[in-house]
Formats: structure tokens, sequence, C-alpha cells
């Protein structure tokens, strides 16, 4: 895979945010910055799991703003619920009373990350079980989406298509990841149910975000770095690595993005801070 040294967008780091543990997916809305904790073992149900609460300024509000969580992982709002995965649960958050309500999906294996569309309704990847679910604003009720190979982690919902991270070979029993066979980038319409790949073989990606320039930017874990992609042209365009003289993170995991000021938070877990990158 060629790649190229990003030059359209000059990339400005960095903040470090210290104060989580594991931390996995990034959160922003119009007033504050919430933070998945995984703490302990991501596919462990150890309720040591934790969301983090920051205002816009990166200060932390409340370190354990919900608690007694196991392992969750993406994040997603949608009038005032905060959504997240918990393993084999979805945890629906009120963000206002702090209260809490569990959905189970049964026979989900690791649920990771959540794309929310305009009515609410919530696309959940299961990566160790190959599979997208939805969860119904309407009914409640979960269903499978779609079947795949390539292990699903980062989920972008734009219009009727779902770009899809994947993260290489679910082990057949659904208990983790084969070692080998890298994931690659994907689509698949809700409508019309096409499957597409876009970029194969490009690494253990983790998160996907589209920016407000209509750009992308994913995470791939294993390369400890971040590419940006024309989805259009189904190429790499730029990259920003971990060990550039700009960035420290190593294990990028699910970005959070702040469209007003055009800030990309990444969170790294083995490091367990959060760096900011803002784009001019």
């Amino acid at each position: 895979m060629k790649l190229f040294i990003f030059s359209l967008v000059l990339v400005f780091m960095n903040s470090v945010f210290a104060a989580f543990d594991r931390p996995e997916s990034v959160y922003v809305d119009s007033k504050y910055i919430y933070v998945s904790n995984m703490s302990g073992a991501g596919n462990l149900k150890d309720g040591i799991g934790w969301i983090s609460k920051l205002n816009k300024k990166g200060q932390v509000l409340q370190e354990q703003w919900v608690k007694g969580l196991n392992a969750p992982k993406g994040l997603g709002v949608f009038k005032g619920q905060l959504y997240t995965s918990d393993i084999d649960e979805i945890v629906v958050i009120d963000i206002a009373k702090t209260s809490i309500q569990k959905i189970s999906i049964p026979g989900a294996k690791l649920l990771n990350d959540i794309s929310i569309d305009p009515t609410g309704n919530v696309y959940i990847s299961d990566t160790f079980g190959a599979k997208i679910f939805k969860l119904d604003q309407a009914t409640k009720k979960v269903s499978e989406v779609v079947s795949l190979k390539d292990a699903p982690n980062g989920l972008l919902l734009v219009g009727d298509v779902l770009y899809i991270a994947g993260y290489g070979k679910p082990k057949a029993d659904g208990t983790g990841m084969e070692d080998g066979p890298k994931g690659g980038l994907s689509s698949y319409n809700l409508v019309s149910g096409e499957l597409k790949s876009i970029i194969p073989d490009i690494g253990k990606i983790d998160g996907i975000q589209m920016l407000k320039d209509g750009k992308v930017v994913i995470s791939v874990k294993l390369d400890e770095a971040l590419y940006w992609v024309d989805l259009k042209e189904g190429r790499i365009t730029g990259s920003l690595r971990g060990s550039s003289s700009i960035a420290t993170f190593t294990d990028v995991a699910d970005m959070g993005y702040d469209p007003t000021a055009d800030l990309l938070y990444v969170p790294n877990t083995k490091t367990h801070d959060i760096q900011k990158i803002r784009l001019k």
C-alpha cells in the first residue's frame, strides 16, 4: 500500500488530557466531551468501566460520571440520550438525569462502535461476531443488519450508506481475532443491501470520522497512525504517525471530532490519555 505524506492540511498538536484508564472512544457534543474508559480488559464483564465527562476546554468535570459498566466503547448522542456499547449490551444514559437503561443484544460477541441516523436508529458493530446490529428508536427492538467476513469496528453513517472500518478476520468461535489478516474499508447501502470494498488490506482499523470539509480520517492501531481517505477514489491521501515530531499517540482508538472548532480528539488506550489535534 503506497502512502502519501499529508500536506493538504496543517496539523497542530497537541494537548494531552490524562485522567483516564484505557480510553476507547470520544464523543463531542455542543457542550461536553464524553470518554468511554474500558479500564480492564475490553471483553470482560468486570463492572469496572466508566464514562468520563469533560467541558469543551478539556477539563475533566466528572472522571467517573457514569460507572459500573464493563468495557464501554463506542459513543453516540440522540435527543439527550448518550448511547454506548458494552460487550453484549447497549447502555442508554439520560444525560440530564444520569440514569441508565441496558438493552441486551442476544448473540453479540463484542459490541464496538456506534453510529446514529437522523431519526435516532442506532447502528452497532459487533467486532468478534462480524455483524452489524440496529436498535430501532421507535420500537426499541434490535435486529441484525448484515453479516460480514471482515470484522467491523468503526462505523460512519452518511445518508443511506454505512462506512465500515474493518479490523481483520474474527476467529470462528467469536472469541477474538486472527493474527494475520488485515482489515479494510468498505461500505454497506442500507437501502439496496449492496456491500462494497473501498480499500482492502489496510490494517486493524479502529475509528472512522468525517471532517467538516468532507474528508475522512481513520485510525489504524498497529500502524500507530491516522490516515486520511478519499472515499470516492478509494485511496489513502495522507497520514499522521504517532512517531512523528508533532504526535505521540500509540494505541489509537475511536476518535472524536468537534466540527465547530475543527478539533480531532485521539484516545490512546495504552498511554491512558487523549490528544487533541487542531486542523487548519
